[in-house]
C-alpha cells in the first residue's frame, strides 16, 4: 500500500482505496486541493518493495473547500467475462468523476476518457474520468473486455466544481 504521497513537499490526502479480492492488486486515489502550479515533484512512499504505477491528473475550477465527494469502490472476481463497474454519485451539477482500476487481466478497455492504461506481467490498470455531469446523480464507471476469472478492484470519486457545495 501507499503510506504517503507529497506534491512539491505538501502531503496529499487519501480519497478512496480498494484491494482486489485476492489482495494481489490495489488501487488508491489521493488528492490535494489548490496545489502550487508549475512543474513539481510527486513523491510516493510505499509500504514495501513492489511493482507500482502512478498517474497524476490536474483539474481546474475545483471547489477549494470541498473538492471531492461521493467516493466509492467495488471489487470482484468474474465468473464469466463481464464488465467491471462502480457507481459514483454526485450531488452537484457540472461535476467530473475520476476512477481507477487494478486487475490481473491485461486486456481491459475503458468507456470513459483514458488518462493512462498500463499493462504488465501481473495485469493492468487504468485511470479515467468523465464530465461535466449534468444533472447530478449516479455515474457508472465501466471497464470492458474483462475476462472470465479476472480479479479486479475499482476506486473513484466526484470532483466538485468551483461555486458548488455538495448537499450534506
Amino acid at each position: 500500500t501507499v503510506t504517503g504521497i507529497t506534491y512539491n513537499g505538501v502531503a496529499l490526502s487519501l480519497i478512496v482505496a480498494r484491494s482486489t479480492i485476492t489482495l494481489v492488486g490495489r488501487v488508491e486515489c489521493w488528492g490535494l486541493a489548490n496545489p502550487t502550479s508549475g512543474s513539481n515533484t510527486i513523491a510516493v512512499t510505499l509500504s514495501g518493495s513492489i511493482t507500482s504505477v502512478g498517474t497524476a491528473v490536474s483539474y481546474v475550477n475545483v471547489n477549494q473547500t470541498t473538492s471531492t465527494e461521493g467516493a466509492n469502490s467495488n471489487q470482484a472476481t468474474n465468473v464469466g467475462a463481464a464488465d467491471a463497474t462502480v457507481d459514483i454519485t454526485s450531488t452537484v451539477n457540472n461535476a467530473w468523476v475520476h476512477a481507477a482500476i487494478a486487475t490481473d487481466d491485461a486486456s481491459i478497455t475503458a468507456s470513459q476518457t483514458t488518462r493512462n492504461n498500463v499493462t504488465g506481467v501481473g495485469g493492468s490498470g487504468a485511470d479515467e474520468d468523465t464530465g461535466p455531469i449534468t444533472p447530478a446523480g449516479v455515474t457508472t464507471m465501466r471497464y470492458t473486455d474483462v475476462g472470465a476469472l479476472t480479479t479486479w478492484a475499482i476506486a473513484g470519486y466526484v470532483i466538485v466544481p468551483f461555486g458548488s457545495e455538495p448537499v450534506v
